[in-house]
Protein backbone atom coordinates (compact mmCIF):
# COMPACT_ATOMS: atom_id res chain seq x y z
CA UNK A 1 0.00 0.00 0.00
CA UNK A 2 1.39 3.19 -0.64
CA UNK A 3 2.91 5.12 2.32
CA UNK A 4 2.89 9.07 3.24
CA UNK A 5 5.55 11.48 2.49
CA UNK A 6 5.87 12.00 6.27
CA UNK A 7 5.25 8.03 7.55
CA UNK A 8 9.07 7.85 8.77
CA UNK A 9 9.17 11.29 10.87
CA UNK A 10 5.90 10.23 12.30
CA UNK A 11 6.92 6.40 13.36
CA UNK A 12 10.05 8.26 14.90
CA UNK A 13 8.01 10.39 16.63
CA UNK A 14 5.16 7.95 17.75
CA UNK A 15 8.79 5.57 18.51
CA UNK A 16 9.47 8.20 20.84
CA UNK A 17 6.44 8.38 22.45
CA UNK A 18 6.38 5.29 22.97
CA UNK A 19 9.72 4.31 24.80
CA UNK A 20 8.95 7.05 27.55
CA UNK A 21 5.48 6.36 27.73
CA UNK A 22 6.69 2.62 28.63
CA UNK A 23 7.49 1.97 32.09
CA UNK A 24 7.80 -2.12 33.75
CA UNK A 25 4.39 -2.99 35.36
CA UNK A 26 5.18 -2.84 39.05
CA UNK A 27 3.56 -4.55 41.99
CA UNK A 28 5.03 -8.81 42.74
CA UNK A 29 1.70 -10.08 43.68
CA UNK A 30 3.41 -12.64 45.88
CA UNK A 31 3.62 -14.04 49.49
CA UNK A 32 6.41 -16.09 48.90
CA UNK A 33 9.19 -14.98 50.29
CA UNK A 34 12.19 -13.54 48.23
CA UNK A 35 9.73 -12.35 45.22
CA UNK A 36 8.96 -8.92 45.96
CA UNK A 37 13.03 -8.66 46.24
CA UNK A 38 13.97 -10.50 43.23
CA UNK A 39 11.00 -8.70 40.99
CA UNK A 40 12.33 -4.91 42.46
CA UNK A 41 16.03 -6.38 41.70
CA UNK A 42 14.92 -7.58 37.83
CA UNK A 43 13.25 -3.66 37.31
CA UNK A 44 16.75 -1.71 38.53
CA UNK A 45 18.63 -3.64 36.20
CA UNK A 46 16.54 -3.26 33.65
CA UNK A 47 16.15 0.90 34.19
CA UNK A 48 19.86 0.46 33.80
CA UNK A 49 19.48 -1.23 30.53
CA UNK A 50 21.10 -4.40 32.08
CA UNK A 51 18.84 -6.95 30.29
CA UNK A 52 20.75 -9.74 30.77
CA UNK A 53 20.73 -9.31 34.63
CA UNK A 54 16.88 -8.27 34.45
CA UNK A 55 16.11 -11.85 32.78
CA UNK A 56 18.12 -13.81 35.24
CA UNK A 57 16.02 -11.99 38.24
CA UNK A 58 12.72 -12.46 36.27
CA UNK A 59 14.21 -16.53 35.02
CA UNK A 60 14.60 -16.91 39.33
CA UNK A 61 11.23 -15.89 40.25
CA UNK A 62 9.31 -18.20 37.53
CA UNK A 63 11.29 -21.03 38.69
CA UNK A 64 10.02 -20.45 42.33
CA UNK A 65 6.17 -18.94 40.91
CA UNK A 66 5.43 -19.77 37.34
CA UNK A 67 2.27 -18.57 37.29
CA UNK A 68 4.06 -14.86 38.13
CA UNK A 69 2.38 -13.33 35.34
CA UNK A 70 4.34 -9.63 36.12
CA UNK A 71 7.43 -11.26 35.40
CA UNK A 72 6.41 -12.80 31.86
CA UNK A 73 5.03 -9.33 30.99
CA UNK A 74 8.43 -7.58 32.02
CA UNK A 75 10.78 -10.59 31.16
CA UNK A 76 9.23 -10.22 27.93
CA UNK A 77 10.02 -6.56 28.10
CA UNK A 78 13.58 -7.11 28.59
CA UNK A 79 13.85 -9.78 25.46
CA UNK A 80 12.02 -6.72 23.41
CA UNK A 81 14.56 -4.54 24.48
CA UNK A 82 17.37 -7.17 23.23
CA UNK A 83 15.21 -7.08 20.09
CA UNK A 84 15.34 -10.60 21.07
CA UNK A 85 11.51 -10.57 19.73
CA UNK A 86 10.66 -14.10 19.28
CA UNK A 87 11.40 -14.59 23.06
CA UNK A 88 9.32 -11.86 23.83
CA UNK A 89 6.59 -13.02 22.14
CA UNK A 90 6.36 -16.08 23.64
CA UNK A 91 6.45 -14.20 27.51
CA UNK A 92 3.58 -11.46 26.34
CA UNK A 93 1.72 -14.87 25.22
CA UNK A 94 2.14 -16.10 28.57
CA UNK A 95 1.20 -13.26 30.35
CA UNK A 96 -2.31 -13.05 28.90
CA UNK A 97 -2.54 -16.87 29.55
CA UNK A 98 -2.47 -15.97 33.43
CA UNK A 99 -4.03 -12.61 32.95
CA UNK A 100 -6.24 -12.06 29.97
CA UNK A 101 -6.95 -8.22 30.88
CA UNK A 102 -3.53 -7.02 30.96
CA UNK A 103 -3.73 -4.36 28.24
CA UNK A 104 0.00 -3.81 28.83
CA UNK A 105 1.01 -7.28 27.33
CA UNK A 106 -1.33 -6.66 24.14
CA UNK A 107 0.16 -3.61 23.77
CA UNK A 108 4.16 -4.92 24.02
CA UNK A 109 2.37 -7.35 21.25
CA UNK A 110 1.97 -4.86 19.11
CA UNK A 111 4.95 -2.68 19.89
CA UNK A 112 7.25 -5.92 18.80
CA UNK A 113 4.47 -6.76 15.52
CA UNK A 114 5.03 -3.44 14.52
CA UNK A 115 9.03 -3.20 15.09
CA UNK A 116 9.37 -6.20 12.52
CA UNK A 117 6.98 -4.15 10.40
CA UNK A 118 4.37 -6.81 10.79
CA UNK A 119 1.91 -3.95 10.28
CA UNK A 120 -1.48 -5.74 10.51
CA UNK A 121 -0.38 -7.88 13.44
CA UNK A 122 0.42 -4.88 15.15
CA UNK A 123 -3.16 -3.10 14.69
CA UNK A 124 -4.65 -6.58 16.02
CA UNK A 125 -2.94 -6.45 19.29
CA UNK A 126 -3.38 -2.75 19.45
CA UNK A 127 -6.91 -3.37 19.03
CA UNK A 128 -7.44 -5.94 21.32
CA UNK A 129 -5.47 -3.15 24.32
CA UNK A 130 -7.94 -1.27 23.59
CA UNK A 131 -10.84 -3.73 23.95
CA UNK A 132 -9.27 -4.54 27.09
CA UNK A 133 -8.65 -1.21 28.61
CA UNK A 134 -10.69 1.30 26.35
CA UNK A 135 -8.60 4.04 28.23
CA UNK A 136 -5.41 3.45 27.23
CA UNK A 137 -4.43 6.39 24.99
CA UNK A 138 -1.17 5.00 24.26
CA UNK A 139 -2.14 1.99 22.24
CA UNK A 140 -4.54 4.52 20.06
CA UNK A 141 -1.57 6.59 19.36
CA UNK A 142 0.82 3.45 18.63
CA UNK A 143 -2.18 1.68 16.13
CA UNK A 144 -2.68 5.17 14.70
CA UNK A 145 1.26 5.26 13.80
CA UNK A 146 0.31 1.55 11.99
CA UNK A 147 -2.54 2.84 10.47
CA UNK A 148 -0.48 5.51 8.71
CA UNK A 149 1.95 3.52 7.49
CA UNK A 150 -0.24 1.40 6.15
CA UNK A 151 -1.59 3.89 4.09
CA UNK A 152 -4.89 4.44 6.56
CA UNK A 153 -4.64 8.22 7.33
CA UNK A 154 -8.19 8.66 8.24
CA UNK A 155 -8.31 5.89 10.65
CA UNK A 156 -4.76 7.23 12.23
CA UNK A 157 -6.38 10.40 12.37
CA UNK A 158 -9.50 8.43 14.33
CA UNK A 159 -7.26 6.63 16.65
CA UNK A 160 -4.93 10.06 17.54
CA UNK A 161 -8.33 12.05 18.00
CA UNK A 162 -9.29 9.28 20.59
CA UNK A 163 -5.83 9.38 22.42
CA UNK A 164 -6.24 13.21 22.42
CA UNK A 165 -10.00 12.56 23.93
CA UNK A 166 -8.07 10.11 26.38
CA UNK A 167 -5.35 12.32 27.44
CA UNK A 168 -5.96 16.14 26.22
CA UNK A 169 -2.75 17.29 28.29
CA UNK A 170 -0.27 15.14 26.77
CA UNK A 171 1.39 17.61 23.94
CA UNK A 172 3.17 15.01 21.55
CA UNK A 173 -0.39 13.62 20.57
CA UNK A 174 -1.20 17.02 19.02
CA UNK A 175 2.55 17.26 17.08
CA UNK A 176 1.45 13.53 15.98
CA UNK A 177 -2.69 15.00 15.01
CA UNK A 178 -0.80 17.98 13.17
CA UNK A 179 1.77 15.38 11.03
CA UNK A 180 -1.15 13.79 10.07
CA UNK A 181 -3.22 17.05 9.30
CA UNK A 182 -0.64 18.34 6.98
CA UNK A 183 -0.44 14.85 5.63
CA UNK A 184 -3.95 15.44 4.18
CA UNK A 185 -3.42 18.97 3.60
CA UNK A 186 -5.23 21.02 6.29
CA UNK A 187 -2.40 23.20 6.95
CA UNK A 188 -4.42 25.51 9.01
CA UNK A 189 -5.43 22.90 11.57
CA UNK A 190 -2.06 21.08 11.34
CA UNK A 191 -0.37 24.52 12.71
CA UNK A 192 -3.24 24.38 15.29
CA UNK A 193 -2.65 21.41 16.37
CA UNK A 194 1.08 22.34 16.94
CA UNK A 195 0.16 25.37 18.71
CA UNK A 196 -1.65 23.64 21.02
CA UNK A 197 1.49 21.46 21.54
CA UNK A 198 3.85 24.31 22.70
CA UNK A 199 0.96 25.63 24.75
CA UNK A 200 1.41 22.82 27.07
CA UNK A 201 5.34 22.45 26.99
CA UNK A 202 7.47 25.34 25.03
CA UNK A 203 10.02 23.27 24.83
CA UNK A 204 8.63 19.98 23.40
CA UNK A 205 10.11 21.11 19.56
CA UNK A 206 13.78 21.47 21.27
CA UNK A 207 13.57 18.66 23.22
CA UNK A 208 12.35 16.19 20.67
CA UNK A 209 14.44 17.37 18.56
Amino acid sequence: MAKHPGSLSIFLLLFFLILIEISPALGALSSQPGIHELFEKGIRSCRKGDFDEGIRYFNSILQMEPSHYLAYLNRGIAYKDKNAYDQAIVDFNHCVQLDPGNAEAYFQLGVVYGNQAKLEEAILQYSIAIIVKPSHPKSFAARAMMHSLNGGLNSAIDDINQAISTDPEFPMFYIVRGQFLDEQGDCRAAISDFEKAMEADSEIFNTKG
